[in-house]
């Protein structure tokens, strides 16, 4: 899946496998159960850095705060004058806290 280039709430460009015309397919699997962690991932952080994480109903809020804890996800803030997150380290995906999902928390 290639990336789309856009500009997050913070001013940046920013790029990602997530774009407004694909956003509600993400949703939905997400919904069902059917992302992957990694696929998850890009999907909050698309949410972050449009801001719509913290205007959707839902557990969509929480999930990102908690995304953002766990540092798989960064605040939109969070970026250099480059675009590139400050505090972005290599996570690994498989790591990261699955039933946070499951239980619909």
């Amino acid at each position: 899946m290639s990336n789309t280039t856009f500009t997050n709430v913070a001013g940046f460009q920013v790029s990602s496998p997530v774009n407004q015309d694909n956003m509600v397919d993400y949703m939905i699997e997400f919904e069902m159960g059917e992302l992957d962690g990694e696929r998850t991932i890009q999907l909050f952080q698309y949410l972050i850095d449009t801001g719509l994480a913290w205007k959707l109903q839902g557990s969509y809020a929480h999930i990102a705060k908690e995304l953002i804890g766990q540092g798989y996800c960064y605040q939109a803030l969070d970026l250099d004058r480059h675009g590139t997150y400050i505090e972005a380290e290599p996570h690994d995906v498989e790591e990261w806290n699955q039933p946070l999902l499951s239980n619909g928390v």
